[in-house]
């Protein structure tokens, strides 16, 4: 992950905002897929609601990767190494945890995956191809005026948005923006909003109203164009992380929090070091196992919505501060390790 010398609360506390949306996200239609028409139908509000849950939390990725532009990746031997070793923990720990509990079957395949490193973390791979693309793109920005570097971001844009989301077909590495490609663009408008943005400090209100409005928006689009026969996998679409009203309402959310002015809060901090461990934890699928148990007996209770929802929050934090507390044996392994085989230079 990127290096920050200066850890400011208020980013922080997005980092962790960030994480917990991806947990929303993979949640929101966890039990029963993507809505259609019927459920538009026989329940209106609910999956109104759950879509606009859905597009407030699919801001979660592109967040967490304009705050590595904001700030820039740096790469160093004890980053890389930090990262390396907390995917490698995490992956022995869900292949192990997996072979218990049965969720990773024990075949032929199994113990080529465990000795290749093969997961389902496809944000490793994605953004292990940002961190080495960095130095480039770093070079390119000192070297670009602001306007030449707007003009570059405009035009990726411009692509991806014809190619990747509107014509997939045409261009299939934008994945949806599931890759490093996509990546690199949200890196340069992070690093193009640091160095020449203007900053107004009592704009973090509008910002957030901004996202709100957005976020409703998507919701809206959506639930008509379910409603008037569109196919799911299209409307879905919407939600995707390349999605123009996805990347606006990530910016706006961006934004409201580097205008938002907070002390230095430790415990934000402090837990901000281990958000990434959240996602390494339940993303691997010899532990997200238990998290789809807990949420299907939730489903099972059948709560009033209301209800329901704040469960789900209450339940989501709860899943948040339990893998924070584990990484604290993930953070003493990495120290212990890095004391025996070297210092920073």
């Amino acid at each position: 992950m990127s290096e920050i010398k200066v850890r400011q609360s208020n980013m922080e506390l997005l980092r962790i905002l960030a994480m917990f949306l991806v947990l929303l996200y993979h949640c929101v239609f966890l039990e029963h897929g993507y809505p259609s028409k019927g459920d538009v139908i026989g329940s209106p509000l609910t999956t109104f609601c759950d879509l606009f849950l859905y597009a407030g939390s699919a801001v979660c990725v592109n967040v967490f990767v304009l705050l590595s532009g904001w700030f820039g990746i740096h790469p160093t031997k004890k980053g890389f190494l930090s990262f390396a070793f907390m995917v490698v923990f995490y992956f022995v720990v869900g292949d192990v945890v997996g072979l218990i509990n049965g969720a990773i079957p024990l075949k032929g395949g199994t113990l080529l995956d465990f000795f290749t490193l093969s997961t389902e973390y496809w944000f490793v791979y994605a953004y292990a191809g940002l961190y080495l693309m960095a130095p480039i793109l770093n070079t390119y920005i000192a070297h670009a005026n602001s306007t030449h570097l707007w003009r570059t971001i405009l035009l990726f844009y411009l692509l991806q948005t014809w190619y990747g989301w509107f014509r997939p077909e045409e261009a299939p590495f934008f994945m949806g923006g599931h890759s490093t490609m996509s990546f690199i663009g949200l890196y340069l408008l992070a690093r193009y909003l640091n160095l020449y943005s203007v900053r107004f400090k009592q704009s973090w209100g509008l910002s957030f109203a901004g996202y709100g409005v957005v976020s409703l928006l998507s919701a809206a689009v959506a639930f008509l164009a379910l409603y008037n026969h569109v196919g799911t996998n299209y409307v879905m679409s919407l939600f995707f992380y390349i999605s123009p009203l996805i990347l606006l309402s990530s910016v706006l959310l961006f934004r409201g929090f580097v205008a938002l002015s907070m002390p230095h809060i430790p415990w934000v901090n402090r837990l901000a070091l281990s958000s990434f461990a959240l996602y390494l934890i339940h993303a691997h699928k010899g532990l997200f196992v238990y998290l789809k148990d807990v949420v299907d007996a939730l489903h099972g209770l059948s709560l009033a919505y209301p209800l329901y929802l704040f469960t789900l929050i209450l339940l989501l934090v709860a899943v948040y501060l339990l893998c924070c507390l584990f990484d604290q044996l993930r953070l003493l392994c990495w120290r212990k390790l890095w004391e025996a085989i070297g210092d920073e230079r």
